[in-house]
């Protein structure tokens, strides 16, 4: 998969929403890290506005967890 993410960056967001409707939050984060170490920053706005919307359809309830609140703070912090 890290090769293959590598080769088309544009797969990185297909993982990212693959994870997040599976309520892979530790997978995400990790998803997220290699993202930006590879030079493919993640638009966190775009990300948290779509796991908003999943939210509000009944999914993602494991995107309100204090490991999530505490990593978005942070890399938003780190952004701005």
């Amino acid at each position: 998969m890290e090769q293959a993410l590598q080769e088309e960056p544009r797969l990185y967001w297909e993982c990212l929403n693959c994870f997040v409707k599976a309520k892979a939050v530790e997978k995400t984060i990790e998803i997220i890290g290699e993202m930006n170490r590879t030079g493919n920053p993640c638009n966190l706005e775009q990300l948290t506005g779509a796991i908003s919307y999943y939210q509000s359809e009944g999914l993602c309830s494991a995107f309100k967890t204090p490991k999530w609140e505490e990593f978005k703070h942070q890399a938003f912090f780190y952004q701005g």
